[in-house]
């Protein structure tokens, strides 16, 4: 199995996804994508601040710099790390304080569609 293949399926166990974006860097330039996930593993793993929680913090930002589906990406990896509705919620309530609701609305589409999803599906404590 290629080692591309093998990373993949760690982000899949991670974030409880395969992030279509990131088979597309794979498939196209495997040197980019060892970077990517690299600092991804680094950066966004468990340390001084749980992986949650920087998921949620990814989320805030890249909801502010208006990246629809990457909302939806670090929406559902903070899912899939036990963040609850009610933290997702939170995070969004600091964004409009922080970056207004245009951020939010970025955020909309997913939280819609996380919003449907039974309570189970959440994560959480």
């Amino acid at each position: 199995m290629p080692i591309g293949d093998v990373e993949l399926k760690e982000l899949r166990k991670d974030m409880g996804f395969s992030p279509a974006l990131l088979k597309l860097v794979y498939e196209s330039h495997p040197k980019m994508f060892d970077v990517i996930y690299n600092m991804d593993k680094t950066l966004l793993s468990d340390g001084a601040i749980s992986a949650k929680t920087k998921r949620l913090i990814a989320l805030a930002v890249v909801s502010a710099m208006g990246c629809e589906a990457c909302a939806t990406a670090q929406m559902k990896a903070a899912m899939n790390m036990g963040a609850s509705r009610e933290e997702v919620l939170d995070t969004l309530g600091v964004l409009v304080v922080t970056a207004g609701m245009p951020a939010v609305a970025t955020a909309r589409e997913a939280l819609r569609k996380c919003c449907e999803l039974p309570e189970e599906d959440w994560g959480g404590e």
